[in-house]
């Protein structure tokens, strides 16, 4: 008995370690979707911009710009992309930590026992989905924290008829509908469904109250997030006008390309088919940002399985066996979430919930939306990205955490087995086993210096952990040798310096020339440290921080005095 229970719990932190080092050791952030773009929150922040030139909220981008500039006093260009990955990866974790408890309090609410959702728990951490939110620089995670905790504090208001829960709730939306343009129209949708419920429970005077105090928290946020981005919230950028603005058809919803299914699971091979890149991207990576990508250590002398299929010689092993694996999980996954949602009334809404970001998304490929603002649709029909499943992420994984709660409250005889026969799965689809050499070893130790897990992954990984915390090193690294995958990939190429000169200062602001990898340690020894990028923590945006603590305080602590009191 005692096994059963402790059995879970030990799943779940095993699968949790593996998935926040495999991810920050493996994939390097700055090379995420957009990166590029968003990055401009972090000169804003710092003071070397005036605005952001952006349209989404600031809160995520000024949490990862606040670690990174934590660690300023050893940043330099160099090693810009290791410092930052570590940032996002962190700030991220913490998180999807929030939101997944968030959920649970949901899942427990709903009916799901303890052991079951840690087994929940345990799948999503290896969940692509789950992992692609974590790994990238973009709102869509602290959008999963915040709205789990909306969901279950609304159910329990509803259930309690306690309006009181219905007015903390107001905090996290109001960061939430204010963070994206996209992600507004989901939201929204989404809480139609519950405004309808909560009239009957609350009766309409109440609920215009409610919404009153929503649309004040929004203004305030809103003009926050303006003064910063001089932008409002709808004020995308429209891209170039020849590809991107043009409508999707109407066949995109329906057609499938059952024969390039299995012999072209591949990207670009499905640009005409929602349901094709839905098969392909929900369990993987069509769209080849993340452990499909070359500029991740993922798919580095990944080892074939199956080493030859004969009339499949054409694609590559491991790339092509990783695809299998994923068709053959979304295919069952949905043909379950169709079945359950039909059988399970009470979960249906849950199970169902993507449906509301492919249906604002399809608006916005048909030019609906975009004919209402007056902007370019921004859909490029070579490739139909506006379709990534990562946009709808938040939804994706809720939906998801039902659905396996269910298959496994069905099949509880045999949830060990079923929990890992899945994350062995899925780590075929990430590109493992691997073929460890010298070159992948050096990148490894780099990136895990400046893990905070860096001694435990010495231990699991087999990493010398000898730089683990060390400022010195990733101080005066002498080049990106060991930091742009580039080299991993072609080895032939070398960086165009043995050293890469730098500039270090000490407390008095006396400024010295650094131009050889002696010389900063020298340096360094004399408490000089980097002549940090960023220049100081300038512009906080105190309304969304106020808010967000105060989400977290009331969130986070239900058994205070405001909750007891009648």
């Amino acid at each position: 008995m005692l096994i059963k229970k402790i059995l879970p719990i030990v799943f779940f932190v095993c699968s949790f370690y593996l998935s926040f080092s495999i991810g920050e050791l493996y994939y390097l952030s700055t090379n995420s979707p957009d990166f590029g773009p968003y990055s401009d929150y972090f000169y804003y922040f710092d003071g070397s911009n005036e605005i952001t030139k952006r349209e989404q909220g600031l809160l995520y981008f000024y949490l990862v710009f606040l670690l990174t500039f934590l660690k300023s006093e050893v940043l330099n260009e160099i090693n810009f992309d290791i410092i930052v990955n570590s940032s996002i990866h962190f700030t991220n974790t913490v998180l999807y930590i929030v939101g997944l408890t968030g959920l649970y309090l949901l899942l427990s609410f709903k009916g799901f026992k303890r052991n079951n959702i840690f087994y929940i728990f345990t799948m999503i951490n290896f969940f692509p989905v789950s992992l692609m939110l974590r790994w990238t620089y973009k709102p869509e995670i602290i959008i999963f924290c915040l709205i789990t905790w909306s969901f279950y504090l609304i159910e329990k208001a509803n259930a309690d008829s306690d309006i009181r829960l219905l007015f903390i709730s107001l905090l996290p939306l109001s960061l939430i509908l204010t963070s994206k343009a996209t992600v507004f129209g989901m939201v929204s949708i989404a809480l139609l469904y519950y405004f309808y419920k909560l009239l009957k429970v609350f009766g309409l005077k109440k609920m215009i109250i409610v919404v009153l105090i929503l649309l004040i928290f929004i203004v305030g946020l809103s003009v926050e997030n303006y003064s910063a981005n001089q932008k409002l919230l709808f004020q995308y950028e429209d891209l170039n006008d020849n590809l991107y603005n043009n409508p999707a058809e109407i066949s995109l919803l329906y057609d499938v390309n059952f024969y390039d299914l299995f012999f072209a699971p591949f990207r670009h091979y499905h640009s005409n088919s929602l349901i094709g890149i839905t098969l392909l991207e929900t369990y993987g990576d069509y769209y080849f940002w993340y452990f499909d990508n070359d500029k991740s250590l993922f798919t580095y002398n990944s080892i074939d399985l199956v080493p030859s299929v004969p009339f499949l010689s054409k694609y590559e092993g491991s790339l092509y066996q990783s695809q299998l694996v994923t068709l053959f999980y979304s295919t069952i996954s949905f043909l379950l979430l169709l079945v359950l949602s039909l059988k399970h009334k009470k979960y249906r809404y849950f199970l169902l919930l993507p449906l509301i970001g492919y249906f604002v998304l399809s608006l916005q490929a048909f030019g609906l939306t975009s004919s209402l603002l007056n902007k370019n649709i921004n859909f490029d029909k070579n490739t139909s990205d506006i379709f990534k499943v990562f946009y709808s992420s938040f939804f994706v994984i809720i939906s998801f955490s039902f659905l396996y709660g269910l298959v496994l409250r069905k099949l509880k005889k045999i949830k060990p087995f079923i929990v890992i026969t899945f994350l062995l799965s899925m780590l075929l689809v990430y590109g493992f086993p691997q073929e460890r050499d010298e070159a992948l070893e050096n990148f490894l130790e780099v990136k895990n210096s400046q893990s905070y897990f860096c001694n435990i992954n010495g231990l699991i990984f087999d990493l010398d952990t000898t730089n683990c915390s060390d400022k010195t090193f990733i101080s005066c690294l002498k080049n990106d040798q060991y930091v742009n995958p580039v080299y991993l990939y072609k080895p032939e190429k070398t960086p165009s310096e043995s050293f890469v000169t730098r500039l270090m200062v000490n407390s008095t602001s006396e400024v010295r020339t650094v131009y050889s990898i002696d010389e900063c340690k020298e340096l360094s020894n004399q408490n000089f440290v980097n002549k940090s990028i960023f220049k100081e923590n300038k512009r906080t945006p105190w309304i969304n921080i106020l808010i967000f603590l105060t989400s977290l305080s009331l969130m986070l602590y239900p058994n205070t005095k405001f909750y007891n009191q009648k």
